[in-house]
């Protein structure tokens, strides 16, 4: 009986325990799952040639870097959607207004007024029905009062329901428009379907992942029983474009569907990325974006693409290619003119010295009978150095004695300063042989050292992410920084320490030199990586 009595009390405990943690273990789960993600993705001929759109990150960006492979792309533009200068929000609105839908209306009403009411800065809308010969309710406009009129004037009456090929349609027309901005579709339908040929549901889900038309595709669905397989279907075009979708029998208040669905698209960060001429190939390509928020690191990647660039920019390349040519050849013609000048002034004074004393009495003519020949300046130098070339002989001998005697004078002084850099540079390079590998020494704070073993190879540099030995505090520094490599020499046998700079600005050196490719670590050499000093010890 105790035995029983002490079992039902620790298995009280143990619940009552459990119960205590599900709240911490619920919450580091959306801890986890939380983070911002890539919710629609553009591409275009122009430079900047990739747009991604961010859903899930707010506050500042401290920090942001993207790559594709080992370069780096320039982040041209970033921001949030809706401010002045950046892209709005462009929003479909697909409404089923059949005679299925008629009970409905009221809900539908509802949720699109609450929708467009907490609009975003500078959202337009586009309202269209599934009825495939009905035309659109609106154009894509901003006047609200516009948008919110054509919703409360919904008629329901008989007519066929083409939901795949009118929202095909309406989906490459949203992305036809010339402004560039964030698209988002809002689907409203029982599901049902009755569209006998055209688009089908694979078709569709294709056009939604393809980074020309997709968009985050929004379904609020009304059960009905004869068309839930179809529903399912627009809840999984939803899921396809990381989109969120309510069935509307699960909300006692429809307007927490409009609420949840403008919470989602409230704060959507957008980036545009330029990419050199020889990335924009046609190829797919990928790219990852490093974000840095305080504390917080983001690694997002996406791929796609990359279109060639346009006829436009093509013509525009080529034309400055030629007008660089042109400027050559009329820097050529000049100075091929300036040369032509002062040949012309040389024989000018060729002649003037014909009839007067001159310097260079060989310059002058032999005989007054003879008719005078203007010289170039070319034969003008040429018969000067053939004709003076003992003098000429004579001042190169003077010079290269007094250089000579200079030189020796130099090295006699400067004896004493070379044999004591010698002895500090032999003191710096300790003697000495890895066997266990090497040690890095923080020369600023003693305490904090580094050890490498043979046959590892780690990436320093600021990003804890990225790196394996990272200095966060070290704004000097890159990214990633240098990375170093504990392993045998291929050609002397011996094991060595190699560094390879990945940094391109210069920012890393060894003993003062910079390193510009890779370089092998000497036993005390001192190795600087932004700000930061790194004595090597082999050990």
């Amino acid at each position: 009986m105790i035995k029983k009595v002490r079992g039902v009390i620790w298995f009280g405990m143990m619940a009552f325990l459990s119960m205590l943690f599900i709240p911490f273990l619920a919450s580091e789960t959306l801890a986890v799952d939380e983070g911002p993600k890539i919710v629609e993705c553009r591409v275009s001929a122009e430079n900047p040639c990739v747009t991604w759109y961010l859903t899930g990150l707010s506050g500042k960006i401290d920090n942001a870097e993207a790559y594709t492979g080992s370069d780096e792309v320039a982040i041209d533009e970033f921001g949030t959607v809706g401010e002045a200068g950046a892209p709005a929000t462009h929003t479909l609105i697909l409404v089923d207004n059949s005679d299925r839908m008629k009970g409905n209306s009221g809900a539908v009403a509802t949720i699109l007024t609450r929708i467009i009411w907490n609009h975003e800065p500078n959202e337009k809308f586009i309202v269209v029905t599934m009825d495939p010969n009905a035309e659109a309710l609106t154009e894509m406009t901003g006047n609200y009062d516009e948008v919110r009129s054509a919703v409360s004037s919904l008629t329901y009456g008989k007519h066929t329901t083409s939901l795949r090929n009118v929202l095909y349609s309406q989906l490459e027309a949203l992305a036809a428009y010339e402004d560039e901005c964030f698209d988002r579709a809002i689907v409203i339908s029982d599901g049902t379907d009755e569209s006998v040929m055209g688009v089908t549901y694979d078709e569709l889900l294709d056009l939604v992942g393809s980074k020309e038309y997709g968009c985050p595709v929004v379904t609020i669905g009304f059960y009905n029983k004869a068309s839930v397989n179809g529903l399912e279907r627009l809840f999984a075009l939803s899921r396809k474009s990381k989109a969120p979708y309510f069935s509307a029998a699960d909300y006692e208040n429809v307007e927490d569907i409009a609420d949840s669905i403008n919470d989602e698209y409230s704060d959507i960060r957008y980036f545009r990325f330029g990419l050199q001429d020889e990335y924009r190939d046609g190829c797919e390509r990928s790219i990852g974006l490093h974000l840095e928020q305080g504390e917080t690191e983001y690694m997002l990647s996406n791929s796609m693409v990359i279109p060639l660039p346009s006829y436009e920019e093509i013509k525009n390349l080529s034309q400055i290619r030629k007008d660089a040519a042109e400027e050559e050849r009329l820097k050529k013609e000049e100075l091929e003119n300036r040369l032509n000048s002062l040949d012309a002034i040389t024989a000018e004074l060729g002649d003037k010295s014909v009839s007067g004393n001159s310097l260079f009495p060989s310059l002058t003519s032999e005989g007054d009978d003879e008719e005078t020949k203007p010289l170039t300046f070319r034969q003008a130098v040429f018969r000067i150095i053939t004709e003076n070339g003992t003098w000429i002989a004579i001042i190169c001998l003077i010079m290269l004695v007094s250089y000579i005697v200079t030189t020796g004078r130099s090295r006699r002084m400067n004896g004493k300063f070379e044999e004591e850099k010698v002895e500090d540079t032999n003191i710096m390079h300790m003697d000495g042989y890895i066997t266990e590998g090497i040690r890095l020494v923080n020369i600023d704070q003693t305490d904090i050292q580094y050890t490498l073993n043979v046959g590892v190879e780690k990436v320093i540099g600021r990003s804890r992410a990225r790196c394996d030995i990272a200095f966060p505090l070290d704004r000097a520094m890159a990214s990633r920084q240098a990375l170093i490599r504990i392993g045998k020499d291929m050609e002397t046998g011996s094991i060595s320490a190699y560094l390879e700079n990945l940094d391109t600005q210069g920012g890393t050196s060894v003993d003062n030199e910079v390193v510009i490719d890779g370089i092998t670590l000497a036993n005390g050499a001192v190795l600087k990586l932004g700000s930061t000093r790194l004595r090597v010890i082999y050990v």
